[in-house]
């Protein structure tokens, strides 16, 4: 069904050969190109997914964050441009999320839909940084996995409420940064395949390390951008446990090992 929506798509935008090339990478939707045209679908997806993805495209962009442009959004998938292929700049890349993270917003989260993958997230806005993290997205999936996470559940929570939290505006986030969604292409990175484009730079930070596959030379770079304080560090544990919660959720229990770590790191950290 998806290679159908696919060949649709293309033929909706255009393409003089809508015959679309499947791409790897990803566990959620299923992507291919066709000419100057990148393309999404997927079977048996959350309605409102492509949308959200849609609108953070187009909220980063607003905001002069490189981004594909979008083409087509429709019930059958989304159509983005597609990025030519140039060569990587890690120090660039660093300096880049960096800068990003230092544009601010009304509010944190988001009134719309928005998804870590599949999984949905809250839809709210907070201003304060502590319930962002714990009330809209630790405690949604610590409370549907309490069972993998029997006593941890308990120490994980208490641990979250001691985070410390700060009334500031919020930062650009991308939400789900890793390797796989970032290009490069001619002028510099490209983000691709954003979550919401509001909350807490600390998520970004957390999956950066956690799956992100970027390197010491991105990371200093960052670092160099925009130093890290301890308070930082701590809202990067509290967000790392959102990244092994949602794959707890998605992918089972081989993840809990991990989960119990960082409970006991994030638990020293606000000791």
């Amino acid at each position: 069904m998806s290679e159908a929506a696919a060949r649709r798509l293309l033929r909706t935008v255009g393409s003089a050969d809508p015959r679309p090339t499947p791409v790897t990478g990803g566990d959620t939707a299923r992507a291919c190109v066709g000419g100057r045209w990148f393309v999404k679908t997927g079977d048996h997806l959350p309605p409102d997914l492509f949308a959200a993805e849609a609108a953070a495209l187009r909220t980063l962009r607003a905001h002069g964050i490189p981004v594909p442009d979008v083409v087509l959004l429709h019930d059958d998938g989304l159509v983005l441009t597609r990025v030519p292929s140039g060569h990587p700049d890690d120090i660039a890349l660093g300096r880049a999320i960096a800068a990003m993270h230092q544009l601010r917003g009304p509010a944190r989260g988001t009134d719309g839909p928005a998804f870590l993958g599949r999984v949905p997230l809250a839809r709210s806005t907070r201003m304060d940084s502590r319930s962002f993290l714990v009330d809209l997205r630790l405690a949604p999936l610590a409370h549907r996995g309490r069972e993998a996470l029997r006593a941890d559940h308990v120490r994980l929570m208490r641990a979250a409420a001691r985070l410390p939290s700060d009334h500031a505006p919020d930062h650009m986030v991308y939400d789900d940064p890793w390797s796989g969604n970032v290009v490069h292409d001619a002028t510099g990175p490209v983000l691709v395949d954003p979550s919401c484009p509001w909350g807490d730079r600390a998520l970004d930070l957390a999956m950066m390390r956690l799956f992100g596959g970027f390197s010491a030379r991105c990371m200093a770079a960052y670092a160099e951008t925009w130093p890290h304080t301890p308070e930082t560090e701590a809202a990067i544990l509290g967000s790392t446990l959102v990244f092994l919660l949602v794959h707890v959720e998605t992918a089972g229990a081989g993840y809990m090992p991990a989960v119990c770590e960082t409970v006991r790191a994030l638990e020293r950290a606000v000791a």
